[in-house]
């Protein structure tokens, strides 16, 4: 049985998609990671990094195999990735949101994150 939640963001989506000459609906990334997020619990996710987007999913692997379950500050990450300043903090905000990723304390001033939940 699908939720009062999941019905009225399938009638939204339904008015603000592409239609096809036949009528059918084009559905895009961001309806299937909605409908599997309003879902969740009912499908019984325990990988999380299902929801992830291929590169979310990347920085994650990367994150992964550079420090495993070791703690990392921004800085060492984005050495090691060699990524700008500003795109690994959206990223790693992006993956705490997720919870892939979680604030584990502070190093002087930087910020120290470990890694919650392993990518397969």
């Amino acid at each position: 049985m699908i939720s009062k939640t999941a019905s009225s963001l399938c009638m939204l989506s339904e008015f603000y998609r592409d239609q096809d000459k036949f009528g059918n609906l084009y559905v895009t990334r961001e309806d299937i990671c909605n409908a599997i997020h309003i879902l969740q619990r009912e499908l019984d996710l325990t990988n999380r990094s299902v929801l992830l987007s291929p590169v979310l999913r990347w920085y994650a692997t990367q994150i992964q195999y550079h420090f495993g379950s070791n703690p990392f500050t921004l800085k060492q990450l984005r050495l090691q990735l060699r990524k700008g300043k500003s795109r690994i903090y959206e990223v790693v905000r992006e993956l705490e949101y997720q919870k892939i990723v979680k604030l584990v304390g502070q190093q002087g001033h930087a910020h120290v994150f470990e890694l919650v939940e392993h990518i397969q």
